[in-house]
């Protein structure tokens, strides 16, 4: 039986995400009108695409919190006590200032507060290790405000 209902042009296009998922394309099925399968297809891309995929190799999540607003050289609080590891503790959290890699913080403590340049905007990347040696990275944006 041809699932997608198209007869010999049934080709297909896989794509394999490491640790994912396995995602078949099927050209022309998607947006043709006709095809009696359309309402499933259109179901099936609004499930994967707006369905959280928990699925990942790394044990470790980092989370910087959410993006900031800030006057030239306020204390800002960065907080990444969001973050957490399944496969040991946490032993480092490292704060760096992008895209010059400035080291801002080095610790075992994951809040750190830091001063605000005044640029337009200051992207701050967390870097995560845990005591097995596995690492997670997020970033944060610091945005300026005038006072």
């Amino acid at each position: 039986m041809d699932p997608a209902g198209v007869g010999d042009i049934y080709q297909t296009l896989t794509l394999n995400f490491p640790g994912m998922h396995k995602i078949r394309f099927i050209p022309g099925v998607y947006d043709d009108p006709g095809n009696p399968y359309k309402e499933e297809i259109n179901r099936f891309f609004d499930f994967f695409y707006n369905t959280p995929q928990a699925v990942s190799a790394n044990p470790v999540s980092a989370d910087a919190g959410l993006d900031q607003i800030a006057a030239a050289n306020q204390d800002v609080t960065l907080d990444a006590s969001g973050s957490s590891s399944t496969s040991g503790n946490i032993i480092e959290y490292r704060w760096r200032k992008l895209p010059d890699l400035e080291n801002l913080s080095s610790t075992p403590i994951p809040t750190v507060i830091i001063r605000a340049t005044g640029r337009a905007e200051e992207f701050i990347e967390l870097k995560v290790t845990d005591e097995n040696g596995n690492v997670g990275v997020d970033r944060i944006k610091i945005t300026h405000q005038d006072v």
